[in-house]
């Protein structure tokens, strides 16, 4: 059976009007029916009243799920303080340092880093545990290298005046001894020997 062709305005005999019981022409709507469908397709304007379609994955639905940036971090792994670091400035100042073999990073001010030589004999200093390790690192170790500190030997920080005034006063007597030795030498010996000779 064929169907009768409604006339024009027949919408209004059947009591249908358009944009309240029927739909009003739009041609973006007529453009979006004449989209060929597919699995993953987005339809999108390409212009002022032209549509056309793009992929869409189903990773891309995920996002586009989330509600807030947040919750996309999440969804992309990049969640900050636990999938990426938050941006630090003296990370930041870190990462702008030209680095090679053998140098340390030290602070020169807030945030703000620079770098320093660092041997390996330096390293075998850092690592040590204590004073201790430390002092037997450099060759310094109480009672076997050096001396340790007590009050008599405290005493001999002046030591070699002390020992000059102490060899001195064992001398001094030798000395006088030595003096009066050489003066009776001179008077009984030399001074004679000095004199014209006498002739008989």
């Amino acid at each position: 059976m064929e169907r009768e062709l409604l006339p024009i305005g027949s919408a209004t005999s059947l009591d249908l009007e358009p944009g309240v019981d029927i739909q009003a022409f739009s041609p973006i709507l007529a453009d979006y029916a004449g989209l060929t469908q597919a699995a993953n397709k987005l339809p999108f304007f390409d212009s002022g009243s032209t549509a056309a379609t793009t992929d869409l994955t189903a990773f891309a639905r995920t996002l586009l799920d989330d509600a807030n940036a947040s919750a996309a971090r999440t969804t992309l792994g990049t969640a900050i303080g636990s999938d990426v670091q938050a941006f630090d400035q003296g990370l930041s100042s870190i990462a702008g340092l030209t680095t090679s073999a053998n140098k340390g990073i030290y602070a020169t001010a807030s945030d703000t880093y620079a770098t320093f030589d660092l041997t390996a004999f330096g390293r075998s200093i850092l690592d040590d545990a204590d004073a201790s390790a430390v002092r037997s690192t450099l060759g310094l170790v109480i009672n076997t290298d050096v001396q340790s500190y007590n009050a008599q030997t405290a005493t001999l920080e002046d030591c070699p005046t002390l020992m000059a005034t102490s060899l001195l006063a064992m001398a001094a007597p030798s000395l006088l001894n030595l003096v009066q030795l050489l003066a009776r030498l001179w008077v009984l010996v030399l001074l004679p020997l000095k004199q014209p000779t006498m002739l008989h």
